[in-house]
């Protein structure tokens, strides 16, 4: 097993561990036509991270696209009965407009997706199958982690006290970590100065979970909902560190996902080895509501094609045996000598001379029937 690991790619490696990952845990594969119907994709833009979708006609005329989101199309089709989630993983490729350059791109995922009633110990677990996941990959990896409800509580509080700050502009000002910014959109909408600290100490909280929790809890003073996003970050903490989860973790109160999406629990992953995200999910039962769909729903999407970049082992042998033969070597028992190798385990190439650098850990040479020792 170990010697055909060693044949694949990073990504191909990470695919295969994680799909045993995933099928330990109880989650059964979902496959996923590569094709969905235009009008549908048109009906949900607002769930899409592009409205731009690589399209076709098929041969009856109707207008299809090459999907550019998994989970829309899960919810599409997944109707979980009452009191029985669905645990689901998926291993698929999504087309999306290239940043780098013009075109479209194909990018390859592998993710979990939890459909059905959210309670603490449903959440708990996609979120340690996030974390296992990069671990799977790395020991060196990131996981950030943030509450919904700790900066719409906080929103929420300035409205109730008469401060409008313009939610899209604070929501980008606060994710990109700018608290220059911030305070300058603090002091124009007349925002108490303990207010604009709170708002900059969220653009900047980051750290370890314990200080960075009881951080929070200043911030969060009286305020219910800011409070209840607290307790729920404190018990995740709590029972990530009793799996010994917890080394990765960091509480990011800047990880800010769509408001009108997502809800609750929400993260986002990375390795040492690659400077973007790995991973990104969380909670999404307001998508499920807005697609008509009573339940809730959390996941996580990890990008393979991001591991297509990571380089691959040196290695120092490109094969175990390399075997030298001379012109008029008999055939037959050359291709048997070969295969008794084989059936050693061990791979074998042939040559007619020795090369200046045979990089294979053996060499042997076939005289008169049968593999002698190389002593040249």
């Amino acid at each position: 097993m170990e010697q055909l690991t060693e044949l694949l790619r990073p990504d191909e490696l990470a695919s295969l561990r994680l799909r045993g990952l995933y099928q330990s845990r109880g989650y059964r594969r979902f496959r996923i036509n590569r094709f969905e119907e235009y009008g549908f994709y048109m009906e949900n833009r607002r769930f899409l991270a592009n409205e731009n979708v690589l399209t076709f006609t098929d041969l009856d005329g109707r207008l299809l696209a090459l999907k550019p989101d998994i989970t829309l199309s899960i919810i599409k089709n997944i109707k979980p009965a009452p009191g029985e989630p669905e645990r689901l993983y998926y291993t698929e490729n999504v087309y999306r407009p290239d940043r780098q350059r013009s075109g479209f791109r194909e990018i390859g995922q592998i993710g979990v997706e939890y459909i059905g009633d959210l309670d603490p110990p449903a959440v708990i677990e996609v979120t340690a199958l996030a974390a296992e996941s990069l671990l799977a990959i790395s020991k060196d990896y990131i996981l950030d982690i943030n509450h919904m409800g700790f900066f719409e509580g906080f929103c929420d509080e300035l409205a109730q006290e008469g401060y409008l700050l313009p939610s899209k502009r604070l929501i980008e000002l606060v994710t990109s970590k700018n608290g220059h910014e911030l305070r300058r959109l603090a002091t124009e909408c007349n925002l108490p100065a303990v207010k604009t600290e709170a708002l900059a100490g969220m653009a900047a909280g980051y750290g370890e979970f314990p200080a960075q929790l009881a951080y929070a809890r200043q911030i969060a003073g009286h305020n219910q909902s800011m409070l209840e996003a607290i307790a729920e970050l404190n018990q995740l903490y709590r029972v990530m560190a009793a799996l010994g989860l917890a080394q990765g973790l960091r509480l990011d109160f800047s990880l800010i996902l769509d408001p009108a999406f997502y809800s609750g629990i929400v993260y986002a992953g990375y390795i040492a080895a690659l400077p973007g995200k790995l991973l990104s999910g969380g909670c999404y039962e307001r998508m499920m509501n807005k697609l008509g769909k009573k339940s809730g729903a959390t996941g996580f999407a990890l990008y393979l094609d991001e591991l297509a970049c990571l380089p691959l082992a040196e290695k120092e042998f490109d094969t175990d045996v390399l075997v030298i033969y001379e012109t008029g070597a008999d055939s037959l028992e050359l291709a048997k000598a070969v295969r008794e190798l084989i059936k050693q385990g061990l791979s074998v190439r042939l040559s007619r001379q020795k090369p200046e650098r045979p990089r294979a850990s053996l060499i042997r040479r076939f005289v008169d029937g049968r593999l002698e020792e190389d002593l040249c």
